[in-house]
């Protein structure tokens, strides 16, 4: 089963408020500054790894502006020549970028704001590596050039390994108190220009992406009677996107593709998972008292995480609109108490292999795979949630996971 969440990470607002009356203060009286100031949710955004916001104070955001006259922003028409991957960092108290923009006076006239995080430095030259990323293998590795009229956007490189740890978290901005519009065609009378910053990723998130339960409808089931550990867990995949063009204006994904030197490969030993679930004996064991049988946890009909904390990186995933194909491995052991017998107990190891759809992984949602073991067979499903932070309890909606047909 797997958990998605969704949900805006950081809000920013670009405002005359706070920066501008100091900004004023060496402005001709006839001009207004434009100010960024922001108030920051929970979010997790960073150069690499999912960090705290005050990551994205340090490493800043960049901004796009584009200065349309009196007539509206569209596409293909304007390029980008008020702001340009201006880099916008944080202190204590402000928000500052250099050097430092007016409205225009004109009645009328009109900016369109976008925005993404983190920032990073990108070529400016007039020469066809315009817009590349400086020395950035994933991650963010491109922006739209300075001298383009397309739609703003972001190129994005996943890690080789998918981990939070080597990924970036890339964030982009949306109107403030408004997720459904953008900062587009804003006059000087406006006074202010806010951001709210989403996830433009999907998570697989930690130690809670994968949980297990035992699923069965047998009335006679005992847990008391029958325990089930697990040995080992393996995921792999080679059909998930590992690269793609990201839209600032609609918060949409194109070209993705898939790299050979990209793959999902997820092995997890007992040594990472909680030990109420892991199996501790790789062999069969002997029950000499129901003090030894006690000490099995194992699991219960109710889910529950299957690895420890801080023991498997968040991994990022980049937006699809079609299921994907992963193979899942699980090696676990079921044993029944039965005194009659010579070891007290039934010894069965069993490893099952299946191809599954993973779902159309969406931006600003987070995953959780549910492994449902049944005493005969093993059924996968997923539950989507809205990705807040690592500690909001968000709802969750159960969708079927089905199996490959071979």
């Amino acid at each position: 089963r797997v958990l998605c969440s969704d949900a805006p990470a950081t809000v920013i607002a670009v405002s005359e408020c706070s920066q501008s009356s100091a900004l004023a203060e060496t402005a001709e009286a006839s001009k207004t500054a434009i100010s960024f100031d922001t108030y920051l949710a929970k979010t997790r955004a960073g150069v690499s790894g999912s960090q705290t916001t005050e990551t994205l104070k340090t490493n800043g955001f960049g901004v796009f502006a584009y200065y349309t006259g009196q007539n509206n922003y569209v596409s293909n028409k304007f390029i980008p020549d008020f702001m340009y991957n201006t880099k916008v960092t944080g202190t204590t108290t402000s928000w500052e970028y250099s050097p430092v923009r007016y409205w225009p006076n004109a009645d009328g006239d009109k900016i369109s704001f976008f925005a993404y995080a983190p920032y990073v430095d990108v070529d400016v030259t007039q020469t066809s590596s315009n817009g590349n990323a400086t020395d950035i293998t994933s991650g963010i590795v491109a922006l739209s050039p300075n001298n383009s009229s397309q739609a703003p956007y972001v190129k994005y490189k996943l890690s080789s390994d998918f981990t939070s740890t080597n990924s970036v978290d890339l964030l982009w901005g949306v109107k403030k108190s408004d997720n459904a519009a953008m900062n587009t065609d804003l006059k000087k009378s406006t006074n202010s220009v806010g951001f709210t910053f989403k996830h433009a990723l999907a998570k697989w998130d930690g130690a809670n992406f994968l949980q297990a339960k035992i699923a069965t409808d047998d009335p006679k089931f005992n847990p008391t009677k029958t325990k089930i550990t697990i040995e080992s867990i393996s995921i792999s995949s080679s059909a998930l996107a590992a690269s793609g063009k990201f839209d600032l204006t609609k918060g949409t994904w194109s070209k993705q593709a898939t790299d050979d030197k990209t793959k999902l490969s997820i092995n997890i030993s007992k040594d990472q998972m909680n030990p109420d679930v892991a199996e501790k004996n790789y062999s069969a064991i002997t029950i000499p008292s129901t003090t030894d049988w006690d000490n099995i946890k194992g699991l219960s009909t109710t889910q529950s995480n299957v690895c420890k904390d801080n023991t498997i990186s968040s991994l990022y995933f980049i937006p699809v609109t079609t299921t994907t194909q992963a193979s899942v491995t699980v090696t676990y052991w079921t044993r029944t108490l039965d005194p009659n017998l010579k070891n007290g107990c039934t010894n069965v190891k069993q490893t099952v292999t299946k191809d599954i759809q993973l779902p159309a992984f969406a931006a600003n949602k987070k995953y959780t795979l549910v492994l449902s073991i049944g005493l005969n067979t093993i059924n996968f499903s997923a539950e989507v949630s809205d990705w807040t932070s690592d500690t909001d309890n968000t709802a969750t909606t159960t969708i079927a996971l089905p199996e490959v047909a071979k």
